[in-house]
């Protein structure tokens, strides 16, 4: 029967009622709770921020409570003096002032020395912060008991105002961190309680309904303040960040903006040099293949095959140039697809080697090999690795004058790291001219090179390029009169098995 009851009333729009005020009751403490616990423990750096940013705010508005509190103290005792008995007093106000100075030291010295705002340190900072609100409050609101003096209704009045003023003064201050606000509420409101009990049995009953009701009336004004203050924070945060986003994307946008123009000063240099380099060959081959269509058979056998010679070379010249740029551009549009196998660099340093022989000989230039003992083979496109070698050899050759020497070298280091190169005794290269010399048509000096042998300016680039393409990287070292040597870096792991035989 009870049962069926309980079953009929629980349907009730009484029940209902009842149950949605409790759910909104527990929604509401669940709430709280929340609150409570990330003002004393946050548990994101976004949480972190927002305490710590509470924190500094109650540290600049409660900046002078170090002096006024004493100083108040010390009021409210001169005034009491005829009342109280003053040891008592006195050990009151040695305790206020003594906690105030050195919570306005220790504040102080975390201001000069602020932690990083992390969970872990803000979430310290704040019990730490807390705990202080409620010994100095603790010890503020004690002056009812201290300052009582038996059967002076005016004098109760008055602490109990005093009291009542601090825990206003408290809401408003201590409001933008929210457990530190609590504590002091808590502290402050049942100070009052027991100062109502001690101004009398008559004036018991209202003086608690007050008391209750101007507690209730902080500790909304508290949280309004509270709410207030978090939302001012949570925008200004939000707008730092906008701020900082606004200032990425416009470092972002100058650098594309940078990339862009450097990209266009590119272009137009290429075309300009592009221009010219292909004019000259061009320009030969017309010019010869002309001559010999006008003159026919009225030139001389001799020049016909002189000016044969100068057509196949400016051919030679237009074909290499024409690879360079078709070899520059698959680099740089990502395209290089790498054939890899095991290489034996002792062999492909013999063959490249043998290939600029015959012009090293002809500017008297003595060329060696120094391959170390047990270099491992190198797995890698064999023709690309063939390629940076012939360049890094043919510009040591054509930049070393006669007499000088050229060695290609392949070693490891003390990382494993595999290191091939040319080392020459040749010119060098200005300090200013190194950092463009791996740039598009970046060249260096050609004080002893022919009109005819200069380059374009892509071998270097089209080395660094294959050689990035193994993973590798590219070191240049050179001084003006010295030499140049140019090492190339593959990471350990591109190490084959030993190599059976090396260049000598």
């Amino acid at each position: 029967m009870d049962l069926q009851v309980e079953q009929r009333m629980a349907g009730t729009p009484e029940a209902g009622l009842a149950s949605r005020l409790v759910a909104a009751i527990r929604q509401r403490c669940q709430a709280v709770c929340a609150v409570y616990r990330a003002s004393l423990s946050p548990r994101s750096e976004a949480e972190a921020r927002l305490v710590y940013h509470q924190i500094m705010l109650v540290r600049q508005s409660s900046a002078n409570y170090a002096v006024i509190l004493p100083v108040v103290g010390a009021i409210i005792v001169l005034y009491n003096l005829e009342l109280i008995a003053w040891p008592r007093m006195l050990a009151w106000w040695l305790a206020v002032a003594i906690v105030c100075a050195g919570a306005e030291i220790l504040g102080r010295g975390r201001m000069r020395h602020p932690p990083e705002p992390t969970p872990q340190n803000v979430a310290a900072a704040a019990k730490a912060f807390t705990a202080l609100t409620a010994i100095v409050t603790v010890l503020w609101a004690g002056m009812i008991p201290v300052m009582w003096a038996p059967g002076n209704f005016l004098q109760h009045i008055m602490i109990v105002m005093l009291v009542a003023a601090s825990l206003s003064s408290s809401s408003s201050v201590n409001a933008p961190h929210y457990a530190s606000a609590r504590v002091a509420m808590w502290i402050y409101g049942i100070a009052l309680l027991t100062g109502a009990w001690f101004i009398g049995p008559t004036l018991f009953l209202p003086g608690l309904a007050l008391v209750a009701l101007f507690v209730l009336s902080m500790s909304a004004m508290s949280r309004a303040n509270f709410e207030r203050t978090q939302r001012m924070l949570t925008l200004e945060e939000e707008r730092g960040a906008l701020i900082e986003d606004l200032r990425t994307a416009k470092i972002d946008a100058d650098r594309a903006r940078a990339r862009a123009e450097a990209a266009s000063r590119a272009k137009s240099q290429f075309l300009a040099n592009m221009s010219h380099e292909l004019r000259t060959p061009m320009n030969a081959i017309l010019g010869f293949s002309e001559i010999i269509e006008m003159g026919g058979s009225a030139i001389k056998r001799e020049k016909h095959v002189e000016y044969a010679g100068l057509i196949r070379r400016s051919g030679q010249h237009l074909l290499m140039l024409i690879n360079d740029v078709l070899d520059l551009s698959k680099i740089e549009a990502g395209g290089i697809e790498l054939q890899e196998r095991e290489v034996d660099m002792g062999r492909l340093i013999g063959d490249c080697m043998n290939l600029v022989e015959l012009r090293a000989a002809a500017g008297a230039v003595t060329l060696t090999a120094d391959v170390a003992p047990g270099f491992p083979s190198v797995r890698g496109d064999v023709r690309a690795l063939k390629q940076i070698l012939l360049n890094l050899i043919s510009n040591a050759v054509k930049f070393t004058p006669a007499t000088g020497m050229v060695t290609v070298f392949a070693r490891r280091d003390e990382q494993g790291e595999l290191l091939f190169g040319v080392a020459d005794t040749g010119v060098g290269i200005a300090e200013e001219d190194q950092v463009r010399i791996f740039e598009n048509f970046g060249q260096g000096r050609h004080d002893v090179v022919r009109a005819d042998e200069k380059g374009t300016g892509l071998g270097l680039p089209i080395v660094k390029g294959l050689v990035e393409a193994h993973g590798g990287r590219v070191e240049l070292f050179s001084r003006v009169g010295k030499g140049t040597c140019v090492t190339v870096h593959l990471p350990a792991s591109r190490a084959g098995a030993p190599a059976l035989r090396a260049a000598s």
